[in-house]
């Protein structure tokens, strides 16, 4: 496999299918955010039940999920936050310590100093490399799915339903606790990945400067 940021590309691969047969692929590429299609697909049928359920319990009930529901939300919002402070840690760290690394140790010596150190920096431009695809992937602007005030506005030809409206909310605070959860799973994911990148970084950088 060769791995370029968060996503990687299989050369050669297998899977057991429920018969428990092998099946062998080639050429497969596959993100880090395809392993959460799944999560995706799970959160909008979580979302189709939940408006059946609501239908089933009376106002009183709403109102009080209504409360706890504000309060997951508020703690997946917090997960994002926390995820978006350490990329921003991470990235701090690498732009600041490289400079002074490259100005410290002496490439060209080491270059010279047989395979095993030139494969060592060949490692260490990869990992690098990575990194810096992993800080752009989280960075970029990508969509995400949260309602709208204009989907909760009762139009003026249609009768005011105070029920329905408060079902309504819930059904939407539900869904947006939803796709914020995968949002969420998909930043810590990809901090951790991350988190281990630069770790491995900076244990074969300190080896190479023992050798200067």
């Amino acid at each position: 496999q060769l791995m370029c940021g968060a996503t990687k590309f299989y050369f050669i691969s297998w899977k057991k299918n429920k018969d428990g047969k092998i099946k062998f692929m080639f050429a497969k590429k596959q993100s880090l955010k395809d392993c959460y299609l799944s999560s995706r697909s799970q959160a909008d049928d979580n979302v189709k039940k939940y408006k059946i359920y609501l239908k089933e319990i009376n106002k009183q009930q709403i109102l009080e999920e209504r409360e706890d529901l504000c309060y997951h939300i508020n703690n997946e919002q917090e997960r994002i936050e926390t995820s978006d402070n350490k990329i921003n840690i991470y990235t701090t760290i690498v732009l600041t310590v490289t400079p002074i690394v490259m100005a410290i140790i002496d490439w060209n010596k080491l270059w010279g100093n047989g395979f095993l150190t030139k494969t060592i920096l060949c490692v260490i431009a990869y990992l690098m490399i990575n990194i810096i695809m992993y800080v752009y992937g989280y960075l970029k602007v990508g969509s995400y799915k949260r309602y709208g005030f204009c989907e909760i506005k009762i139009p003026k030809n249609e009768k005011r339903n105070r029920k329905a409206i408060i079902r309504k909310r819930n059904e939407l605070l539900y869904s947006d606790w939803q796709n914020l959860r995968v949002d969420a799973n998909i930043k810590v994911s990809y901090v951790l990945n991350l988190q281990k990148w630069v770790a491995l970084v900076f244990v074969i950088v300190i080896f190479l400067m023992l050798l200067a």
